[in-house]
């Protein structure tokens, strides 16, 4: 049977677990997680956004990062987003690592957050012009 490849943020979740010489069990510990759940993520399955911040907590790093080639630059294939396409993957590139951890912070939050950043957002912009 043929094995399947990994995607970028599993191979770079198993990459970082093994740095830092953890187990899965351990970092399943930390999440408040089976170590079962832990494992698909590593296996290609995607943890919610929450999930990638605890990460980042524990591993002591940018969140974006997970997504992140050791050149720097995003590592996302055809088969890790079929709707990523070169323009996305050049603007995600550019982005700061704080910037990088604010869209990942977005994406955790309940819709209700998303509206009030957004109008937050909105009243800085006005206020600016």
């Amino acid at each position: 049977m043929a094995r399947k490849c990994k995607t970028a943020l599993a191979f770079n979740l198993t990459s970082y677990r093994k740095k830092a010489m953890l187990t899965q069990s351990q970092v399943a510990l930390a999440l408040g997680i089976d170590r079962s759940t832990y494992a698909y993520y590593e296996a290609g399955t995607n943890p919610k956004p929450e999930i990638l911040l605890k990460l980042a907590e524990i591993y002591k790093i940018s969140p974006g990062k997970f997504l992140e080639r050791a050149d720097g630059n995003l590592m996302v294939a055809a088969s890790d987003n079929p709707f990523a396409d070169n323009q996305f993957i050049q603007s995600f590139n550019e982005l700061s690592e704080r910037e990088k951890a604010l869209i990942l912070q977005f994406r955790a939050f309940s819709d209700t957050q998303k509206n009030s950043c957004e109008k937050a957002l909105k009243t800085i912009n006005e206020k600016e012009n």
